[in-house]
């Protein structure tokens, strides 16, 4: 390969020599390459900003060069330049030129000159300075490139220094925030990080870890929260970074940020479309039950009417009956925990209650040729996640068990629930998995099994072996964001012909589990007399109130229109000693009703039914002074015992 052409073009040369042939002799060389020569050696020394007052390059000899010391101040604007400036000495012996190179001079010219030697330096250096200017101009470009594709990238970047403190944001940093550069520049980033919401505990970063992370130098992901311009907050996705260099004083750290809000309303809806197919997957099973529920009631109904007064056949029919309307009332409180579309939110139970409540109820679901059996240990413990969630996952893996194993062959799935301890060892080899207290959920089928070809892709969401219209291919997906939503694991294993096993791995909780509604006050309540207003738009739901309160000893006015009954206690509220309310009717909700009810008489305690009292918030229940809550359908036998149950508030007395 031919060498690279050296180019040297018109410049300014320095000759700083004593009078004499030396001096004229360069300076013939210089004029003769078409070069000017400079020889202003004092404004050579004396130029502090650079600029153009100094030449392209300097020659000089030992007497001028003599006079620049090391360290000296007039020196280091030469040596700190951002282009290069060759410096180059005359000298008698070259092997003097050591301690000129110390000093910051470039390379030196043997005296006598040799004419060809001369042209060569000069051609050289002001060949390597011509190139170092362009360097330079490329990498000023490649740096202001950089720099603005960095203000305009979607994703928001923060550079912290070493303090903490904020050095530099882009634009998306400024239009999610709402706030202004200056506002921005130089404060610690702690003082706009706020504390993670209670539901989204797990895997959320406090203003004080970041602050640790960034001024220890450690990479961390996480979640964090910051606080907008105008007081609200926006969740984010962290990735904290450190940085450092040699040619700026560090460590800095990079903050890149991704606003989280629409990937959680895009899994809100994939979770919802899923939720809604294992409905369709559930519709002939809950069908199937409904009816043997239905048959024992209208059938002993029917048999009673015509069958005469034999006491003890109408005992046994009624029983029957109640025993029937008791398990719908429990069907209908499972549809209505899976079906509902806002979830619970995050809240620290116990798993056993869920995961028997889902297996039962699978078990009208599954074909008839699979069997489903369960092995739950009584001694789980909690779990911080939302019940519905717990549901959904038991619900998919099962779901997804039995299609794996269809219906041309006799089939088996085992639903397994334990505590297990992880230690160390098997939480390197299961990534994402900490050591410590867990809760094992296990779901087995005897199915084909998956191939190792695809089992890298069964979380993917929408992916599907499925034939088209036989699923979405969310239900795995599903599975997995929850459990790794929860701090969890979720694993497979497979073999060809042997089925799958999927295994949940949920962090164990210390935290006890949330207790249900109650209203505590002091001295029984006596029933005996007990002046009742019941209101309720049902009419039959509202005679068989009354009858259940006439009783047990108590008096009844009942009323189909709340605001009605709003009007009666108004014209005589000595009337009454406790309100039975519904809480969906027209016009007014039960919680509403007692509400103005205990601002019109406030010794009027309240009882509320409803056919979804979860859905209730604590706080508007002790505001509008509810005492307690039952669930409808309500027996005689729950009447009474919530009845008895309430207490007297001694103050309002």
């Amino acid at each position: 390969m031919d060498s690279p052409t050296l180019y040297a073009p018109k410049s300014e040369i320095g000759l700083y020599f004593q009078p004499g042939e030396p001096f004229e002799v360069i300076k013939a060389i210089v004029s003769a390459m078409g070069h000017e020569v400079n020889d202003d050696f004092d404004t050579f020394l004396n130029q502090r900003g650079g600029g153009g007052l100094l030449p392209d390059m300097a020659i000089m000899d030992e007497h001028h060069a003599a006079s620049i010391e090391p360290g000296e101040k007039r020196w280091s604007f030469i040596q700190e330049r951002a282009t290069f400036l060759p410096i180059l000495v005359a000298l008698n012996d070259p092997r003097d030129f050591g301690s000129y190179l110390r000093r910051g001079f470039h390379d030196c010219l043997r005296l006598p000159f040799e004419e060809s030697e001369v042209e060569s330096r000069i051609l050289t250096f002001l060949s390597l300075k011509n190139r170092t200017k362009e360097l330079i101009g490329e990498l000023e470009g490649e740096r202001h490139l950089l720099a603005t594709a960095l203000r305009v990238v979607d994703d928001a970047v923060i550079i912290t220094d070493a303090k903490g403190r904020i050095v530099f944001v882009n634009n998306s940093f400024l239009n999610i925030t709402g706030r202004k550069a200056e506002e921005l520049l130089n404060l610690p980033l702690k003082e706009i990080i706020v504390p993670p919401a209670p539901d989204h505990d797990y895997g959320s970063l406090l203003a004080q870890e970041v602050h640790e992370f960034v001024i220890n130098g450690h990479i961390q992901r996480g979640h964090i929260r910051l606080l907008k311009k105008d007081d609200s907050y926006i969740e984010l996705n962290a990735s904290i970074t450190p940085l450092s260099n040699q040619h700026f004083n560090g460590p800095y750290h990079v903050i890149v940020l991704r606003d989280l809000s629409e990937e959680r309303l895009i899994e809100a809806r994939s979770l919802q479309a899923q939720k809604l197919e294992a409905l369709g997957i559930l519709a002939s099973g809950i069908a199937h039950d409904f009816n043997n529920i239905l048959t024992p009631i209208m059938g002993y109904a029917e048999l009673l009417l015509t069958h005469g007064p034999d006491e003890k056949v109408q005992k046994e029919g009624l029983e029957h009956i109640l025993t029937s309307a008791t398990r719908a009332k429990e069907l209908v409180g499972e549809l209505l925990s899976f079906s509902r579309h806002s979830d619970e939110g995050k809240r620290h139970f116990n798993p056993v209650p869920v995961v028997k409540e889902v297996v039962k109820l699978l078990r009208a679901a599954v074909p008839e040729n699979i069997e489903i059996v369960h092995n739950i240990s009584p001694d789980c413990p909690n779990i911080f996640l939302s019940p519905v969630e717990l549901h959904q996952v038991v619900m998919n893996l099962v779901t997804n068990a039995y299609q794996a194993i269809g219906d041309q062959r006799p089939g088996r799935i085992e639903v397994s629930l334990e505590p297990v301890e992880i230690d160390p060892v098997s939480a390197r080899t299961h990534p994402g998995l900490k050591p410590g207290s867990h809760v094992r959920l296990s779901v087995s089928d005897n199915g084909p099994g998956i191939p190792h070809s695809i089992l890298g892709k069964i979380f993917d969401p929408y992916f599907t072996t499925k034939e088209e219209g036989k699923g979405t291919g969310l239900g795995l997906s599903v599975v997995h964001n929850i459990v790794r939503g929860a701090q969890g694991v979720v694993t497979v294993y497979s073999e060809n012909g042997k089925g799958a096993t999927f295994r949940c791995y949920f962090p164990a909780s210390t935290v006890s589990e949330d207790q249900p509604y109650e209203y505590s006050e002091e001295g029984p309540l006596d029933l005996s007399g007990l002046r009742v207003i019941v209101v309720d738009d049902d009419e039959l739901n509202l005679a068989i109130t009354c009858e259940m309160l006439s009783h047990l000893g108590c008096s009844a006015e009942a009323f189909t229109d709340p605001e009605k009954a709003l009007s009666r206690v108004k014209k005589r509220p000595k009337d009454f000693d406790l309100l039975f309310t519904d809480q969906i009717m027209p016009k007014m909700s039960g919680v509403d009703l007692a509400k103005a009810i205990k601002g019109i008489a406030p010794s009027i305690k309240a009882v509320l039914c409803s056919g979804y009292p979860v859905a209730l918030r604590n706080e508007a229940l002790k505001e509008a002074r509810v005492m307690c809550v039952l669930s409808k359908p309500f027996t005689l036998t729950e009447l009474k015992k919530a009845l008895t149950s309430l207490t007297d508030d001694a103050s309002a007395d």
